[in-house]
């Protein structure tokens, strides 16, 4: 006698893989932005003057390091991303708490690379949500 498969549990996996492909997508895109242009200010000397941006901004080159190929292809590839971009936001909040970065020359850059980091910990934060835990910075 043959087992029959449920065909409505095959339904929700789909859609749960497929939200998590866009997850993933969305983090390597991020992930690649936002090290490229902390690899830039660092080979630049654009942190020198701001040791502690400049202390993140290694530690974000540490985490990008871990992910396999630089592409975000796993779960843990993912919880990597999410360092990296608690390393970079920590980063850019050092060089400019509020993010504007008025007087800065890349300053566009570096408000959409703050913005695509912190869209990546929200998304994070949601799907792991204890009561009390505090926002992402």
């Amino acid at each position: 006698m043959a087992v029959k498969k449920k065909p409505a549990a095959a339904k929700p996996n789909k859609e749960e893989n497929a939200q998590l492909a866009k997850r993933l997508a969305r983090a390597d895109v991020t992930v690649n932005a936002v090290w490229a242009l902390l690899d830039s200010l660092l080979a630049d000397d654009g942190l020198a003057a701001q040791p502690l941006a400049e202390k993140y901004a290694q530690m974000s080159g540490v985490y990008f390091r871990k992910i396999r190929n630089g592409r975000v292809l796993s779960l843990t590839d993912y919880a990597i991303a999410v360092d990296l971009c608690t390393a970079a936001r920590r980063a850019l909040r050092s060089m400019d708490d509020s993010l504007q970065f008025a007087d800065h020359p890349r300053g566009e850059a570096l408000r959409s690379v703050a913005e695509q980091a912190h869209q990546v910990l929200m998304e994070h934060y949601h799907l792991s949500t204890k009561p009390g835990r505090p926002l992402p910075p």
